[in-house]
């Protein structure tokens, strides 16, 4: 089977570097073209990037979001999304009849998605009586605060349990160099549980983000996201 053609946005950035480092040495992906905003001497232009890749992974800036998004469903490429700072539902809605599979993934990472759902189902366990915080620690040079992936926690938390609409607290912590901590606490009437996930490798984002691509290449088109990957996995 010859290998499918990547396209990386982003691709001198901490995880978009890395996803090019994991294509490189995978035998399902060859890397065809990369993209750069920051003008880079070795970047290719967007236009290359979709018209020359069967799929494309965006680690780029989450402020060109829609502008990649309308690059894909221009040349009918699957993208996957793993920038943060967007708004998911504005993609969502923007691009309900796009003529492209696009997973919108501000954590590509499986384990996150699962992480999310024990969270969303212990909540509904315990109630009403307990609040919730939600706290993510990343690197100092993160711009975006909360994280997308606290927003996404605490938006799974507010739509599957309405009691938390408006009472779910959060914080950041941006420093050193590779901490990528998520965690949930949830205080009752004198007790309390903390739920924490952490990202020991950030080479764990590039190689679920070449599964997720994969996956992508075998959807309809439509807009998805972790959850809808998470459905589909079969071991």
């Amino acid at each position: 089977m010859n290998p499918k053609r990547l396209g990386v946005l982003g691709a001198v950035g901490r995880i978009g570097n890395l996803v090019v480092k994991a294509a490189e040495k995978s035998e399902i992906f060859t890397v065809s073209a990369s993209y750069d905003a920051q003008g880079n001497s070795s970047s290719d232009t967007l236009e290359k990037v979709f018209a020359h890749s069967d799929v494309v992974i965006d680690f780029s800036l989450g402020s060109a979001s829609k502008d990649h998004c309308d690059w894909a469903s221009r040349f009918k490429v699957p993208l996957l999304l793993g920038t943060t700072g967007y708004n998911l539902e504005t993609i969502k809605i923007s691009y309900s009849e796009v003529s492209c599979p696009i997973l919108l993934a501000p954590n590509v990472l499986f384990s996150v998605a699962c992480f999310i759902q024990t969270c969303v189902q212990l909540a509904q366990q315990l109630g009403p009586q307990w609040d919730v915080h939600i706290s993510d620690h990343h690197h100092r040079a993160k711009k975006d605060a909360p994280s997308g992936t606290a927003l996404l926690i605490g938006k799974k938390l507010q739509d599957h349990c309405v009691w938390l609409k408006d009472r779910i607290n959060y914080s950041s912590i941006r420093a050193g160099q590779g901490a990528v901590i998520n965690t949930v606490t949830f205080c009752g009437p004198g007790e309390m549980i903390t739920a924490s996930h952490q990202v020991l490798n950030l080479e764990a984002f590039a190689q679920n983000a070449l599964q997720g691509a994969l996956w992508l290449l075998k959807q309809k088109p439509r807009v998805y996201d972790i959850f809808d990957w998470i459905k589909d996995r079969r071991f």
